[in-house]
């Protein structure tokens, strides 16, 4: 009935996943650990190196926390982790999440992201992804704190020229219309 690709799950005795063994083609075998609060301190990943036909660990993250607040993902500096998986884009520090004062995250530097406002909800208003240009993304609410509409702009400054392409997706309850 589901064919040869299936996984089994196994869990902790208080219900957390601690692996995912892959039966079928390839080998896509996960495993996890905890902290005694449930957070997550490290997770190995098993996949398709890129390109090639063989399989191996792709990630091999450790997490660290202030807390219960997670300041930094970081998997093994090499090309079989970076380019397969969770990369960490060059960010190998201590800290690469940092908050506000109400406990929303307002930088991650591992996807190069700032989110640089939230409303009077904690919802997020402005979010920034910095690549090889800025891609601006703005969210409107309405007063009860349901997303309305997303405006995403991308800018790109070239010598003199600022590149710039637009786009806006309006929401009706929980439809998508896209402008």
């Amino acid at each position: 009935m589901f064919g040869d690709n299936m996984y089994n799950f196994n869990y902790d005795g208080v219900n957390r996943i601690t692996t995912a063994e892959y039966s079928g083609t390839g080998n896509y075998n996960t495993s996890y650990g905890y902290d005694y609060n449930g957070n997550l301190l490290s997770l190995s990943r098993e996949g398709k190196l890129g390109e090639r036909s063989n399989y191996a660990l792709i990630d091999e993250l450790d997490y660290s926390y202030t807390g219960n607040q997670l300041k930094s993902v970081n998997d093994i500096n090499d090309s079989d982790h970076q380019n397969n998986g969770f990369s960490d884009n060059g960010s190998f520090s201590n800290l690469e999440y940092t908050y506000d004062n109400n406990g929303n995250m307002i930088l991650d530097l591992n996807k190069h992201l700032t989110i640089s406002q939230y409303n009077y909800l904690n919802l997020p208003q402005q979010l920034n992804i910095y690549t090889d240009g800025t891609n601006e993304i703005n969210y409107l609410y309405d007063a009860a704190g349901i997303l309305k509409r997303i405006n995403f702009a991308y800018f790109k400054r070239i010598n003199f020229l600022v590149l710039c392409n637009l786009s806006v997706k309006k929401f009706a309850n929980t439809f998508l219309f896209s402008l």
